[in-house]
């Protein structure tokens, strides 16, 4: 925004929600639009996760294990083509099932699929992990008893957010043929990162009404 001449910057009028950014690399660029992504999803976000607690209640009742408890709350990201990052699912794990999570609610397009996975990454910091690549450090059956903490592992975001990338144009096209059955990325995710190609080639299976943001 120009200046006012006086070293003041004027507000933005209310009804302007494009912007364009310029700034050297490790300014922030990112967070600029991931931080304000989520706080306009954050009711939909929590609405989601109270849904996936519910469902664990009804199925469980009062004695939900640990490790389905840390399987289904934990957020994840999926990178396509890749295993889910998040808690890892053991052989041992009580069958659940869980609600659709619905459409993406917020939707990140990027010129290329590295910046796709860059951005799909830090939101996945925000909802919870330090880094998808990084194991899950905290186990099930080691649940802190102490005052205040009883849960399995806490998270400082909203629960059992998914972020999913779409980063080729085949991927995009995959995943509009998922939908179209039914099922896949654009119909179970939070947040969407996607290349413009991919986003090109799955434009006409995005359900746009969903979105907070773009």
């Amino acid at each position: 925004l120009p200046g006012s001449g006086a070293g003041a910057r004027p507000s933005p009028p209310p009804t302007q929600r494009d912007a364009a950014i310029s700034a050297p690399t490790g300014a922030g660029k990112t967070l600029a639009f991931a931080v304000p992504l989520l706080c306009e999803a954050a009711d939909e976000l929590a609405r989601r996760g109270t849904v996936v607690i519910d469902a664990l209640a009804e199925e469980f009742g009062e004695d939900v294990p640990p490790a389905v408890m840390v399987d289904a709350l934990a957020p994840k990201l999926q990178l396509t083509g890749a295993k889910v990052a998040g808690a890892a699912r053991s052989s041992k794990m009580p069958a659940y099932t869980l609600p659709a999570r619905g459409p993406p609610v917020g939707l990140v397009i990027t010129p290329t699929a590295s910046l796709a996975e860059q951005a799909a990454r830090l939101l996945f910091s925000l909802v919870g992990r330090k880094d998808a690549r990084e194991p899950l450090a905290t186990k099930a059956a080691a649940m802190d008893t102490a005052p205040n903490n009883g849960r399995s592992i806490t998270y400082d975001g909203p629960t059992a957010v998914r972020v999913v990338t779409l980063l080729t144009e085949e991927e995009g096209a995959a995943a509009a043929a998922a939908a179209a059955d039914g099922t896949g990325p654009l119909l179970e995710s939070d947040l969407l990162v996607a290349s413009a190609a991919a986003v090109k080639a799955a434009s006409g299976a995005i359900d746009t009404a969903a979105l907070r943001m773009v």
